[in-house]
């Protein structure tokens, strides 16, 4: 894992992006970040989230249903 980290550190995501990579909706990847779960800048009106922070938020979160209480990982 801290391989994949290192070839891509500095690559940003948008929230958009992320919620297709993990498959859930763009609210459930607000969520997280509501939650304090994913790390995530806002240098202005967009949210990106850095790619070795998704990382290592789905190796730390690897049953995130249980871990936030029931969040649905289902699409909009």
């Amino acid at each position: 894992m801290q391989r994949l980290k290192n070839d891509v550190t500095e690559e940003v995501l948008t929230e958009k992006r992320v919620a297709d990579i993990l498959g859930v909706a763009v609210s459930t990847v607000k969520e997280y970040r509501k939650r304090g779960l994913l790390r995530s800048y806002r240098p202005v009106k967009a949210v990106y989230i850095f790619y070795a922070d998704l990382v290592d938020f789905i190796v730390s979160n690897e049953n995130i249903n249980t871990a936030i209480g029931g969040i649905t990982n289902a699409k909009e």
